[in-house]
């Protein structure tokens, strides 16, 4: 008899997660796309994925970067010309993600000072912390978004207004003071 073992992990709901449903689910919307069509669009380009998979991640925003990269290219949805590249010349998807942060992250980033505008922001990470995630480009799409509110990542408009960035970044703030 096989015993097996699953990490459950409860969702968190905050004003990130949120902001990272609400990005995709626009995504969607403006591609006219369903949960079964991008099941079965993910299915084309060797992801596979449940239509029930799909929404559920969507819906609560919980996914990794890598996830909305698949999303984007699953979708053919148009994209700056500096994110087609990497896109273009990635092996992993992780390796598309740590890339994306890091071109846009200054030398030096992972330091006191970039957690410390994180924090007012209403992110708790330290630069380890940091640091492991990025270089492992497994990090979620939320913290994507986090990074994107202290240094802008040119393109991610047109996902995600930068007024609604801010917007979360405040709501954040606010329910962890």
């Amino acid at each position: 008899m096989r015993l097996h073992c699953e990490t459950i992990v409860a969702h968190i709901d905050t004003p990130w997660t949120r902001l990272a449903s609400l990005t995709a689910r626009g995504l969607l919307a403006r591609k006219g796309c369903t949960y079964d069509e991008l099941s079965r669009t993910l299915g084309s380009i060797g992801i596979e994925e449940s239509p029930k998979s799909v929404e559920l991640r969507i819906q609560r925003g919980a996914f990794r970067c890598s996830f909305f990269l698949q999303l984007v290219c699953a979708l053919h949805a148009d994209l700056p010309t500096a994110l087609q590249r990497i896109l273009d010349n990635k092996t992993t998807w992780e390796d598309a993600c740590r890339e994306i942060a890091l071109a846009h992250l200054p030398e030096g980033a992972f330091s006191p000072r970039l957690s410390k505008r994180l924090e007012q922001a209403g992110i708790h990470i330290s630069p380890t912390q940091l640091e492991s995630r990025v270089n492992s480009g497994t990090f979620s799409f939320a913290l994507l978004l986090q990074l994107s509110h202290v240094y802008p990542i040119p393109g991610l408009e047109r996902f995600v207004d930068c007024s609604d960035v801010a917007k979360a970044a405040s709501e954040a703030d606010v329910a962890h003071p």
